[in-house]
């Protein structure tokens, strides 16, 4: 039967310090409160509430196994798989003592987690609105479990949405140690924000010692901007383009770009105005690449896709295999296509143009390559005949192959015809 909260209330300042009552719960001071069990101890005015234990205050829910709560300090503690969350914020651990009030107090053998970052500590002060100081602390930012990097530290000063301050400081990876520090700043920001990235560096025998820079622009919530501008000893500088972007749930897509002067690399163009004058020939240093990837999800179960991998030069992605991640393959695709699905049946049509990566020459024009313009496939799922045992579907599939300047290869005989004896 239902209690009004108030009625609860006062049964137990009529009852006195023995008062007590199961499955409570109840209002007071701003908190909700609510237990398997609740006890009153009207001489020192405290609230002792034990099984599945639940405490709403400012925003924030509390939830242990015990807790005692003292009405005139203004304080709770709890005791037993604390939780402490709120829409910022979410910690847990063995003990709590809190001021419900000022929202300051104590966690022990825990951890505070905001976005990725979370950080561990045998004992964990609250010291203001977003501020802690944890004693023998733990840190990362790595989603992964267990996390691929850490830093271990003797004290922890942190601020979320700002930074923390860790005294000696040992950067482990795999937890390993590896090397320690006498203090470091790492950023707790839960939130994407624009800033420069940790540079880079890399070498190899063309372009030599190579050094990168990078500004990450948190644009807005559904899209950002990396820009990095890369200066190599041999080849020049390198700018570098990312920029992704968010159209909702199911859509989204990316754009990868540079364009530069390889003072390295030199590609021997003839000018069209005199095709056959061996004299008549520029030397061009120009490479680029882009790469964009799109998926576009539209009403009535269409969708459309586009993943686009273009090279000034087939040698383009041996030099730079992070920029395409396609280094070793035969070929790049460049694949368009609309696809419309119904309950019963399937249409799609596609275009796909090859670059051929196997070519001796890696300056030669891309002229082998057989490319699909177009491909349409339409199906329809087995359908019954009437009440008939008898099924009906099909599949069709049609495709234009096509390349450019010459639709057959030259066959070359290299041995005696067929039937010779």
């Amino acid at each position: 039967m239902f209690v009004p909260s108030m009625l609860k209330l006062g049964l137990l300042l009529l009852l006195g310090s023995a008062a007590f009552l199961a499955d409570a719960q109840t209002s007071l001071q701003g908190i909700s409160i609510n237990a398997n069990k609740m006890s009153r101890d009207t001489s020192n005015n405290t609230i002792e509430l034990s099984g599945n234990v639940q405490v709403v205050f400012q925003g924030q829910h509390l939830s242990c196994d015990r807790a005692t709560i003292n009405l005139k300090t203004r304080e709770v503690e709890a005791e037993g798989n604390v939780v402490l969350q709120n829409p910022k914020v979410y910690s847990e651990g063995t003990r709590l003592k809190l001021n419900y009030d000022t929202n300051l107090g104590v966690l022990y053998q825990g951890f505070v987690k905001a976005g990725q970052v979370i950080f561990e500590g045998e004992v964990i002060e609250k010291t203001g609105e977003d501020e802690y100081v944890a004693e023998k602390a733990y840190y990362s930012a790595c989603a992964t479990c267990p996390p691929a990097w850490s830093f271990t530290g003797s004290k922890i000063k942190a601020e979320i949405g700002g930074y923390a301050y860790i005294d000696y400081p040992v950067l482990r990876i795999a937890d390993v140690p590896i090397f320690i520090l006498p203090w470091i700043l790492v950023p707790l920001k839960s939130a994407r924000q624009s800033g420069f990235l940790v540079p880079k560096f890399s070498f190899n025998d063309t372009g030599k010692l190579g050094f990168a820079i990078s500004y990450f622009w948190a644009i807005s919530r559904s899209q950002d901007a990396t820009i990095t501008l890369t200066k190599f000893e041999k080849r020049g500088l390198k700018p570098h383009l990312e920029y992704r972007y968010v159209l909702s749930e199911n859509s989204t897509g990316s754009f990868r770009g540079s364009f530069f002067e390889d003072k390295v690399f030199e590609r021997k163009v003839r000018t069209p105005a005199a095709p056959d004058d061996p004299q008549l020939v520029q030397q061009k240093h120009e490479r680029w690449f882009f790469d964009y990837d799109h998926h576009f999800e539209m009403p009535e179960q269409i969708t459309h896709r586009a993943n686009l991998n273009m090279v000034s030069d087939i040698k383009y992605a041996r030099d730079f295999p992070r920029d395409l991640d396609m280094d070793g393959e035969p070929a790049l695709e460049n694949r368009i296509s609309v696809t419309k699905n119904h309950h019963n049946t399937h249409l799609s049509g596609e275009v796909d143009f090859y670059v051929n990566q196997l070519i001796e020459d890696p300056l030669e024009e891309n002229r082998s390559s057989v490319h699909r313009f177009p491909e349409v496939h339409f199906d329809l799922m087995d359908q019954q005949l009437g009440e008939t045992p008898f099924y009906f579907g099909f599949d069709s599939h049609y495709v234009h192959f096509t390349r450019r300047h010459f639709a057959y290869d030259d066959v070359v005989t290299t041995g005696a015809a067929i039937g010779d004896g």
